[in-house]
């Protein structure tokens, strides 16, 4: 299924507006940042196995062929003062958890008791109930004063 998603257009300013689809690679995040000069920003670097995943602080991402959604996005948040780049982790993971609530409660107007379920583990960690869902691995680059570059790699397990 993932190797179709990247086909469908992106009703969004700039993020997904681009993919790279790869069948397989050790590490979406790695090929982000090796490919991060040619990009541009909201890039979508996306494996439908990923060997080799990466979590904080050298942990690793454990993803089996075809039951997870592993990718990378490119951003370029040059506005944000290097000293703020835990607002903008914040910002990153509480839109993951919005749009996994969308994902449970589809356009229904009314709280889906399931999408109450889902929690944030800060900074990175991703929860429903009690069972680990996913995670979020942002790596920056800066520049001066500010972020440069950042590569936010999402995995989220999906069966």
């Amino acid at each position: 299924m993932q190797e179709k998603l990247y086909k469908i257009p992106a009703n969004t300013n700039f993020i997904g507006k681009k993919f790279i689809y790869l069948p397989s690679c050790h590490s979406t995040n790695d090929i982000a940042a090796e490919l991060l000069p040619h990009l541009d920003e909201g890039t979508v670097v996306i494996a439908a196995h990923q060997t080799n995943g990466r979590g904080q602080r050298g942990n690793s991402w454990e993803a089996e062929a075809g039951a997870n959604l592993t990718f990378s996005i490119v951003l370029k948040p040059n506005f944000l003062p290097a000293s703020q780049q835990f607002y903008f982790n914040m910002a990153v993971a509480l839109g993951i958890i919005r749009g996994l609530r969308y994902f449970f409660e589809g356009n229904r107007s009314n709280s889906s008791d399931k999408s109450d379920q889902l929690k944030l583990k800060w900074s990175n960690d991703i929860y429903f109930q009690d069972f680990k869902l996913g995670g979020v691995l942002i790596e920056n680059t800066i520049e001066s004063t500010n972020l440069k570059n950042s590569v936010v790699g999402i995995g989220i397990n999906m069966y």
